[in-house]
């Protein structure tokens, strides 16, 4: 009885011992950029990146991962990191490490300066618009929410970090 407990323990402990790293934890959730929805971590002003880090908004700086996924949101290509100089840009966090860094466009104007964004709607829920594209913008809270297929071009005031205005460019 005493040896069949002390098997039954031990196998017990081997199932744990290999089950316990495969359990969450372990790294950021992969980006697939299909149109899925990007939730980003933070967003803002890119004011000073090089090869190691990148800076939003002269406020937060952030380490950069080794095997950082950059890319445009306007149409999803790879675009070089230190592109993002001066763009209004997403960003997905492990931990303070950068993994993924979505342009969206350089701001125009001075007080406040704005960002541009064409695309159609995919979904409004929550207070975010989210396009077909993935990119997901907060929206204003005094804004109305434009229905699912509608092409807008979303004006995105950059010290808010929220759509301000929205023009409708095609409905659905």
């Amino acid at each position: 009885m005493a040896v069949a407990r002390r098997l039954l323990c031990a196998a017990v402990l081997a199932v744990v011992v290999v089950a316990v790293p495969s359990c969450g934890g372990g790294g950021p959730t992969p980006l697939v950029l299909d149109g899925s929805p990007r939730f980003p971590d933070d967003e803002g002003l890119v004011t000073d990146v090089d090869l190691d880090t990148v800076t939003l908004d002269a406020e937060r700086t952030y380490d950069i991962s080794d095997e950082l996924r950059s890319f445009s949101a306007l149409d999803l290509s790879t675009a070089p990191l230190l592109f993002s100089d001066g763009q209004y840009a997403q960003v997905g966090l492990h931990g303070d490490t950068v993994v993924w860094l979505g342009t969206v466009a350089r701001p125009v104007g001075v007080d406040p300066p704005v960002v541009y964004f064409t695309d159609a709607v995919a979904e409004v829920a929550n207070g975010n618009l989210t396009f077909a594209g993935g990119l997901v913008l907060r929206l204003a809270d005094d804004r109305d929410a434009p229905a699912a297929g509608t092409v807008v071009r979303a004006e995105l005031d950059v010290e808010a970090g929220a759509v301000r205005a929205l023009a409708v460019l095609a409905d659905q």
